[in-house]
């Protein structure tokens, strides 16, 4: 066969988003095979980390291999080095076992992680799965401070087979950090999400993403994030050359002081309601347009609580190349009603298409914010690489 080849995958996480990876590998046997990956993993926030890794595998026996990995990635001013290992066990009906070892170094602005997880998972049923991580480290803060970080997680997912009626998955995620020195903090957090299609042409999704940071002396709330997502999308299977893609979100956060970016946000709830819409004028030329709209409160540093509605708008002109390879022009207007302020910028970006699934992107923003307004982040300026999967 083939010793070279090349990849897709697509994978929806505990907060039902999707993260995407495209791959190359190089098997000289049976036995041993080579990896190189680029991904776009979704975060809980909403924003995403986008990493390369490189790995090897070595078929062990019949039923059992050995995976090893190194990983590098970047999440704004975040980065995160991992080095894995797997051994998975094939329980047949394409069911397995595994347990794995991580040691990663992990740094922010304020704070550098070093520790190690352990994990155990596998396939309960066809359709069941499950998993358990246990994780220990050292938290070196900013300040000279040094802190024990001990975390647990536990995790379960659905997926009912494509040949029974409509496709359905879903997940729930339970994750527990303890934090104990300099200072003594407490974090929990819940993810659950839930997909499937009304019929072939419409599909719901749905996700829950639930998480506090909370000071074990005084029992006070430093910090919360809380975000729910719901989705509709119209991709018509006969006839596709109109989709629309339609989402509401309700988000709620406090961010610690030492966390405040430079907005000066302090706190915020808000309601967004958003729809994409995507045209094929012929088979060269696609046209289409966000808009979205927010309202609800904010606290800004040393000033009350007030009002805040933004709308945004953004329009796109696309050409193919290729059946695969486009060429995208996007620009953005975003629109603060109550302080009477305008942003726009526009966007350029060169894509290609693997497998039908992945879609991965280069090009430059020049507008400098998000076209997410449950994000409200103004820090994506500048030239990006976008790997994502293709909703299907």
């Amino acid at each position: 066969g083939n010793k070279f080849t090349l990849g897709t995958g697509l994978e929806q996480g505990s907060g039902g988003r999707v993260s995407s990876q495209l791959s190359a590998g190089y098997r000289p046997n049976k036995e041993t095979g080579y990896q190189l990956s680029l991904n776009d993993k979704a975060l809980d926030n909403g924003k995403s980390t986008r990493g390369l890794t490189l790995g090897t595998d070595q078929r062990l026996g019949d039923a059992t291999s050995l995976s090893a990995s190194t990983s590098m990635s970047l999440s704004g001013s975040n980065k995160r080095n991992s080095k894995d290992a797997k051994l998975s066990y094939g329980l047949g009906g394409g069911r397995e076992i595994y347990g794995s070892v991580s040691r990663y170094n992990h740094q922010e602005v304020d704070s550098v992680d070093d520790g190690h997880e352990i994990g155990l998972g596998g396939d309960m049923t066809g359709s069941w799965s499950g998993y358990m991580k246990l994780g220990q480290g050292d938290l070196h803060r900013s300040d000279g401070g040094l802190d024990k970080r001990r975390n647990l997680a536990v995790g379960v997912s659905y997926a009912r087979s494509k040949i029974q009626r409509q496709p359905l998955e879903g997940g729930l995620r339970y994750e527990v950090r303890e934090d104990r020195g300099s200072k003594n903090l407490d974090a929990t957090l819940i993810n659950m999400h839930v997909k499937g299609r009304v019929n072939q042409d419409v599909t719901l999704m749905s996700a829950i993403n639930w998480g506090t940071n909370e000071d074990a002396d005084s029992g006070l709330m430093r910090s919360q994030s809380n975000r729910f997502d719901l989705t509709a999308a119209y991709r018509p299977v006969l006839k596709d050359q109109f989709n629309v893609i339609s989402k509401y979100s309700w988000v709620e956060d406090k961010q610690p002081k030492e966390q405040i970016g430079d907005l000066g946000l302090e706190a915020q709830k808000a309601q967004v309601l958003s729809a994409d819409i995507l045209y094929d004028l012929n088979p060269k030329w696609t046209t289409g347009s966000r808009l979205a709209v927010r309202y609800g409160r904010e606290k800004v540093q040393q000033l009350p609580w007030a009002e805040s509605r933004r709308w945004l708008v953004a329009t796109r002109l696309g050409y193919k190349f290729t059946e695969d390879t486009k060429l995208n022009l996007e620009y953005r207007l975003l629109k603060d009603l109550r302080a009477n302020d305008q942003k726009d910028g526009s966007l350029v970006e060169l894509v290609h298409r693997f497998g039908g699934k992945i879609e991965m992107g280069v090009g430059v923003n020049f507008s400098g914010f998000s076209d997410d307004l449950g994000q409200m982040d103004y820090t994506e300026k500048g030239a990006f690489l976008r790997i994502t999967g293709v909703l299907q």
